[in-house]
């Protein structure tokens, strides 16, 4: 439990004038921030969460990729001069040799320091007689500025920092740093009788990490609803911070969404804990993003105690609309709010038929449905008396068409009366049923990228009906959300508009109300179209519609 000054109560009155319990977690100073689990960052009374500043003797090198003028890699960076890892000539002709280190992003470099590798110690005489040492910056990696040169070195292992070299330095001889990511090490001289080795190239610098991240934990003294996430930060062009929740036992390294700076909470609940993470970066050696804080609302009161689904079958063909059944066991106790609203999400589910403890529901009378405006879920709202607010089995009938090789169907319920209260919908995501699943794994060969397209009306006429032409299509074979673009022409192939709306595998319904780019009405006549995925060329579907008033 965080200390009572972590604490932030917000509440406000509902219609019926009782006091509401909507609460709020957060965390905005040095005190709160500093509680955290940290890696490469520092808490900042000006700033608070930032990168944190290089250490003098923190090698850039260590780890990074390092290749010779062949672009073969090179073991110089690994940390270790052992005779598995040196890298020796083979031939006393050594002149002009070069290896590249790859620093990852520009950085203030202001030593390089390099190691002889353990054949040295035996043989003396296998060391550099004369070095280049050159760095180039990552938007110019064909453009190499002299940083450091020693044309008759004397020892097996040679420092900038020692050698009197560097090539721009302050009134005191103190270097200046050169911004750049790559480094290059070029031998000058050689000696015809013999060879060289070397163990390791180490770079340092001044500025920030280049990564860094802060993980804490919001906990309760009982199982709450989880509402908004927000986050507030400071971002500037080459410097950025990715924001992740969830429950306390998940990996936030990289397995979930990052988060807008104002989210409701996407893990499973009721809970007890939730967990951030943010990881900053930059690409610039002194910029730094910072974060400054951090918000967690939460419910006492839940929607429901426990809500479970499932779904049947687990198995579809793919490309082809398969009828379901998904089961939602849900229960309620008499200090929960109870259930009004019901969203499966994941698929654009043709609903056939609700049942709750068996008894069929009338469409229309005794629940509504309608799709998300992403068109990947299915809200359904029960009306009057047929709210939910005892323990109940919800079993929904319906047909979805699978593109994916999986899709996963999750379940969430909320309150009206909750919605009135706070005004905004907290919607309480459900768990998976210990006894069933809710993904569908769908079999066979994928559709087309772009599948058929339909248009409605057909003539269209912006004048008559709603206005509006209807085009709709399947986009298949994609996992990643991507730009799904429709395009119309006139016959001569010049742009009239773009549509674009983005999006994963799925149905999709594209409306055009007949403007073109300058929210004109289009002159009557054929005009053509293309539907394509941005970013992928070789599929696509091209068509007529006529338009006529």
């Amino acid at each position: 439990m965080k200390q009572a000054g972590y604490w932030v109560i917000a509440a406000w009155l509902c219609a019926s004038g009782t006091q509401a319990e909507l609460l709020t977690w957060s965390v905005d100073d040095v005190g709160g921030f500093a509680n955290a689990e940290t890696g490469g960052i520092q808490v900042h009374p000006d700033s608070l969460v930032i990168l944190a500043a290089l250490d003098n003797d923190r090698n850039l090198a260590l780890g990074q990729i390092a290749v010779d003028e062949y672009d073969k890699t090179v073991p110089l960076t690994d940390g270790d001069v052992s005779l598995g890892s040196e890298w020796i000539s083979g031939t006393p002709n050594v002149f002009g040799l070069f290896f590249t280190v790859d620093l990852g992003v520009d950085r203030a470099i202001q030593r390089v320091h390099v190691r002889a590798g353990a054949t040295a110690l035996s043989q003396p005489e296998y060391f550099v007689r004369g070095y280049r040492i050159q760095a180039a910056r990552a938007a110019t990696p064909q453009l190499w500025h002299q940083l450091s040169e020693e044309r008759d070195n004397r020892v097996l292992n040679f420092d900038t920092e020692a050698d009197a070299t560097w090539s721009v330095v302050r009134e005191d001889g103190s270097p200046i740093g050169f911004q750049g990511r790559f480094v290059r090490l070029t031998v000058i001289r050689q000696d015809r009788s013999n060879w060289i080795t070397l163990g390791e190239i180490e770079v340092f610098g001044i500025g920030y990490e280049s990564k860094g991240w802060i993980e804490d934990v919001f906990t309760s003294d009982r199982e709450v609803n989880v509402g908004r996430v927000r986050w507030t930060s400071s971002e500037v062009d080459g410097a950025s911070l990715e924001f992740r929740a969830g429950v306390e036992d998940i990996d936030l390294s990289g397995a979930v969404e990052p988060y807008q700076q104002e989210t409701l909470f996407v893990g499973s609940e009721p809970v007890q804990s939730v967990r951030f993470r943010a990881d900053l970066s930059s690409e610039a050696p002194f910029l730094t993003p910072a974060l400054t804080r951090v918000e967690v609302e939460y419910d006492p009161t839940l929607v429901a105690r426990t809500v479970y689904g499932h779904v049947e079958p687990v198995v579809a063909t793919k490309g082809s609309r398969t009828q379901l059944r998904y089961t939602i066991d849900v229960e309620i106790s008499e200090d929960d709010w109870g259930v009004d609203l019901l969203w499966i999400d994941g698929l654009a589910l043709d609903i056939q038929d609700v049942r709750v403890d068996g008894r069929s529901l009338k469409s229309g009378v005794d629940f509504t449905s309608s799709l998300t405006e992403d068109r990947e879920g299915r809200v359904i709202q029960f009306v009057g008396e047929e709210r939910l607010d005892r323990n109940s089995m919800v079993e929904v009938s319906g047909a979805g068409l699978f593109v994916r090789d999986e899709t996963t169907l999750s379940v969430r319920v909320a309150s009206l009366e909750q919605e009135s209260r706070d005004k905004f919908v907290n919607w309480q995501n459900g768990k998976e049923s210990d006894y069933g699943s809710w993904t569908v794994a769908s079999i066979g060969s994928p559709p087309k990228l772009v599948n058929l397209v339909s248009v409605s009306p057909e003539p269209f006429s912006p004048y008559e009906g709603e206005g509006q032409a209807m085009f709709s299509f399947v986009i298949g074979n994609i996992t990643e959300s991507a730009d799904i673009v429709l395009e119309l022409f006139t016959l001569d192939g010049r742009s009239v508009t773009k549509l674009v709306e983005n999006g994963r595998a799925r149905e999709y319904e594209i409306p055009w109300d007949g403007r073109d780019r300058d929210r004109r009405i289009v002159k009557p006549g054929l005009y053509l179209y293309e539907v394509r995925v941005a970013g992928m060329s070789g599929d696509w579907q091209r068509g007529t519609l006529a338009v006529a008033y």
